[in-house]
């Protein structure tokens, strides 16, 4: 599982998380695969616990924001 973003939103982080090239190519539910265009590295926080989490940034225009696999787990 992968930690995804749409492209866009991202620029936010620019200064504290560049993006990273990458060749992932990911497939969600629907089946279609969506090349990544790269990746970030956020540091999150919660409840005092701080993980650092790559994410994947995605070339596609529908809003997607997710934290997948074991990260909500990890964060508390």
């Amino acid at each position: 599982m992968y930690s995804v973003m749409s492209h866009g939103p991202e620029k936010t982080f620019e200064e504290t998380a560049p993006l990273t090239r990458s060749d992932v190519i990911i497939s969600g539910v629907s089946g279609q695969a969506v090349n990544a265009l790269g990746n970030i590295t956020l540091l999150c926080e919660h409840k005092n616990i701080k993980r650092s989490i790559n994410v994947f940034i995605m070339n596609t225009p529908r809003a997607i924001n997710l934290l997948a696999g074991m990260i909500p787990l990890m964060l508390g």
